[in-house]
Order: C-alpha cells, then sequence, then structure tokens
C-alpha cells in the first residue's frame, strides 16, 4: 500500500514547519534557545554535524509522533516507537521535498532532506530540510527554487505539509489482521467477518468503550516523499465526496485512501531492488522521464501548428524504411538490428516499428496505435509488474551490432535521429524544400486489445530505445520530448 501521512493529524502544540535560523556563527542566542525549546538540546547538537550551503535554508520538520505517545494520527494511521527508530532514515534514503507529492521526477524537487532524527525525549520523528533558495542552490541539488515555501516560511506563516510512505502490510489494532491491501482489511462479525473491534474497512479511526482508538499499524515504512500540499488531502476528499461517506460510516478517510484520492504513486526508486538488473533499472529511469514528460505535455492544446516544430519537420522528409531491401534484414538478428539504430541515435516512428515487427502499417493502423499511446508511459510507470516487465524487453539491443548494420543505421540516422543538432539539421532541409509538415494523430474511439498491445509494445521497444540512446549520448530532455511527440504526429 501507498499511504498519505499527514502531521497536522496529529497534535505538537506547534507548527510542523520552521524555519532554522542560522548566522555567520551558528545557531546562536535567542534563535538557539527558541529551537531547544521546540526540539531539544539534543537535536541541536545534532544539528552542528550537518552542513548547509550558503543558498540552502534550513527548515524543521515534525514528522510522526510514536503511536504509544501521541496516539495514532486522524486519519487511522500508526508507528510504535521501534518503528520510528528504524525506518525514520528513509527520509534521507529516499525522500527529497515536493509539491503536491509530484515526486516522479527528482528535477522537480524543492529541496533535499538533509537529515532524520528520531527525537528520544519528544517521542517523534523530525527531519531537517534544504531547501534551495537560489538558482544556483536548484540546479546544484538538481531542482527548482522553493519561493512559495520560503516566502511563507519567512513571513511566519505556516506550510501544510504531508509525507507519502509504502508499506508491504499493515496490521489492525485490534485482531492484528495483516492487509497488503484495503480490500484485505479486517471487517466486523456482524458483516462476516471476525474483528471484534468492527475491522478497519468500516471503522478505522472509531474511539472504542476502552478508550482504544480503532488504528492501522504500520509496522515496516519506506518514506519517500514530503510535500508542500497547495490540495490538502482531505479537501481532495472533500471534494471527492468521500469524506462525507467516511464521517456517515462512523470512520475516517484511511492514509491509503487519501494516496489513492491524491493519486500517490511509487518513484522509481522504490520500484527497483537488488534484485533488479541494472539493465531493467536503466529502463525505469528512461520511463520515468517519458512518464514525466509526457505529463507536461497538454495534447489538447496542441495543434496542427505543432507540426511546424523541429520534431514535425523533420518527420516531413521522413520516407518509410525499406526494411525488406535492406541487405541485412533476415540475416541479424532483430536485437542487432536494434542496436544499430540506437548507436546512431535513432528512435523509430510508430510507423517504422510496425512495418519492422508485423510488416503492416496502413494509415488507420498506424493513427489507431499513436491514439492508443497517449498517456501510456504514465499508465506502465503505475503496472505493478513494470520492472519484471522491463527485466525482460524483448525489444532491448544486443551488446553490439554488426558492422554491416552499423553501416547501414548511419545512412537511416541521417533523416531519423533524435539527436538534437541532426534534427535542426532535417528541420532546415524539410522547411528548404517546402516538404509538407505531418499532422498530430486524430483520436480514435476505444482501442481493441489488439491495438492496445500493438501500443504496448511500442511504448516498450521506445523505452529500451531511450534507454541505449542516453547510455551512448547522455540524457537530453530535448530529445526525451521528441520522443514523445513523435508518438502523436502521423
Amino acid at each position: 500500500m501507498i499511504k498519505v501521512i499527514q502531521p497536522h493529524a496529529q497534535n505538537f502544540s506547534e507548527p510542523v514547519a520552521a524555519l532554522i535560523k542560522v548566522s555567520s556563527r551558528g545557531i546562536i542566542g535567542s534563535d538557539r534557545s527558541a529551537l531547544i525549546k521546540r526540539a531539544g538540546a539534543e537535536f541541536v547538537d545534532h544539528l552542528a554535524n550537518i552542513k548547509f550551503a550558503a543558498d540552502e535554508v534550513p527548515v524543521h520538520l515534525i514528522a510522526i509522533g510514536a503511536t504509544e505517545d501521541y496516539g495514532p494520527n486522524r486519519n487511522g494511521d500508526g508507528f510504535t516507537r521501534d518503528c520510528c527508530k528504524k525506518y525514520h532514515h528513509t527520509f534521507e534514503k529516499f525522500a527529497r521535498f515536493y509539491r503536491d507529492h509530484a515526486n516522479k521526477n527528482p528535477a522537480k524537487s524543492y529541496g533535499l532532506v538533509k537529515a532524520s532524527f528520531y527525537n528520544e525525549p519528544m517521542r517523534r520523528i523530525e527531519l531537517v530540510c534544504a531547501l534551495n533558495s537560489t538558482k544556483e542552490a536548484a540546479e546544484r541539488n538538481g531542482g527548482l527554487v522553493a519561493d512559495k515555501e520560503l516566502e511563507k516560511l519567512s513571513n511566519d506563516q505556516e506550510i501544510p505539509v504531508s509525507m507519502a510512505c509504502k508499506i508491504p502490510f499493515d496490521k489492525c489494532s485490534s485482531c492484528g489482521n495483516m492487509a497488503r491491501t484495503r480490500a484485505e482489511y479486517c471487517d466486523s462479525i456482524e458483516n462476516g467477518g471476525h474483528c471484534k473491534a468492527g475491522g478497519l474497512k468500516h471503522n478505522i479511526g472509531r474511539v472504542m468503550s476502552d478508550g482504544h482508538i480503532l488504528h492501522a499499524d504500520n509496522p515496516d515504512p519506506s518514506f519517500f516523499d514530503i510535500s508542500h500540499v497547495f490540495r490538502p488531502a482531505d479537501r481532495i476528499a472533500y471534494v471527492s465526496g468521500q469524506l462525507q461517506k467516511a464521517a456517515s460510516s462512523a470512520g475516517c478517510m484511511s492514509g491509503a485512501e487519501l494516496a489513492e484520492q491524491m493519486g500517490v504513486t511509487l518513484p522509481v526508486s522504490l520500484l527497483t531492488n537488488e534484485f533488479t538488473s541494472k539493465r531493467a533499472q536503466a529502463q525505469l529511469q528512461a520511463l520515468q522521464l517519458l512518464a514525466d514528460t509526457e505529463r507536461t505535455l497538454n495534447l489538447r492544446d496542441l495543434t496542427k501548428a505543432a507540426a511546424y516544430t523541429p520534431t514535425g519537420l523533420s518527420a516531413a522528409i521522413q520516407q518509410p524504411i525499406d526494411f525488406e531491401s535492406a541487405p541485412i534484414v533476415g540475416s541479424v538478428k532483430l536485437a542487432e538490428l536494434l542496436r544499430g539504430l540506437a548507436d546512431a541515435a535513432v528512435v523509430l516512428p510508430v510507423r517504422d516499428f510496425l512495418m519492422l515487427t508485423i510488416k503492416q502499417a496502413d494509415f488507420g493502423l498506424v493513427n489507431a496505435v499513436s491514439s492508443a499511446t497517449i498517456s501510456i508511459f504514465d499508465r506502465l510507470l503505475n503496472e505493478p509488474n513494470i520492472a519484471s516487465t522491463l527485466e525482460n524487453n524483448v525489444y532491448f539491443p544486443a551488446d553490439a551490432a554488426p558492422p554491416a548494420v552499423r553501416l547501414w543505421a548511419e545512412k537511416v540516422a541521417c533523416t531519423y535521429s533524435v539527436l538534437e543538432d541532426r534534427m535542426q539539421k532535417q528541420a532546415y532541409t524539410a522547411a528548404l524544400r517546402g516538404a509538407t509538415p505531418r499532422h498530430l494523430v486524430e483520436k480514435t474511439a476505444s482501442a481493441t486489445p489488439a491495438i492496445n498491445a500493438l501500443a504496448k509494445h511500442y511504448a516498450l521497444y521506445k523505452i529500451a530505445a531511450l534507454t541505449a540512446v542516453t547510455e551512448k549520448y547522455g540524457n537530453n530532455l530535448l530529445t526525451v520530448g521528441h520522443c514523445i511527440l513523435q508518438n502523436y504526429i502521423t
């Protein structure tokens, strides 16, 4: 399960986020006294070992209070003292500071988690974040400037934050039922279940007659995100009608359901593990880039003018590749052919991919498959077994290509290369020739299973091709953008 955890859903009697005021001589005087009052002397001593650049602004965040001391939060989630001690470090390992849980691309983060700390006297997890205050800090930390956050904090305004974590299962505080999904939550005896406290399915957050608050204990969390939320989860739930539904059932909106309402999903860094090969990890990173770039394109607002971009103009002079007459086809493996193309920085558009794989590419089929690729990378990113799928991606290029393949691929690259300088030359050539730009794909009715399957195959090919191209030529966001726009120009 993915869960959203809201610090303000526990009572800490003070703001969750506060600036740490550091002078040229360190934390001194009244600033030191105020921080000791807020976080304790032990925390301030620990802070002395953390280094900040001059353009990084330190922020102290209260994240989670131990269940034994603060009780579960208002969303029915609890984290014991032992859990907090054992897993607070996952904030440092996986998390950055984002906005509204848009955590797929670290380049869209606004700061780093410099340190996590289990404050023993306070019995809670606390974080030290470094927010980017300048463009230089943002570039150095691989993110963006946290202008809105810093403006609010400098004016002593509260910034609402929430965190996200993944758990393999949670556990009912009453009956001990372990659930991997909300569908596996325990239920009351009246509803055919076994939980004498009424079950988490319908009664999470209920206060029992003995004062116990029925909640889900989270014994093994990995925290991967802390965000300034401009759209609080409770408000989203209210607008969707889910909050009223929870209130009417005498329960509350659980952290897992809040995550669903906010659309929070795992970043690629947590999709991989020690059993995932470097090849699959590289493809996951390429997939994340493709999905993130895909989301930035508002396809509804793109018009035929998009065909006049370098992507559209270069496509205007791309004649269908004659794979059948190529002397190398039939004598080499597909993976070797794909390696030759990738080494020449060629990523095939839908039409030529279909000609290579199924030897059929009439306009209707190309348009249908292209239409089915809309938002496909985002869908693939959320598939539960995507790491395994990419581990066995049949379209990943071979380690090397025969000389004849390399020579042929270099010729193809004259009009098919996705490298920026070559694309510009292709666009200039198309303009000088007065070539007619291609148009955006036309949306079709609901795709058939066969069309969706072809679209997925093409997406897997593109992920593998982009991975191989970036391994050789480096990561260029213009190349990634071209690979996305390429899908929609027929």
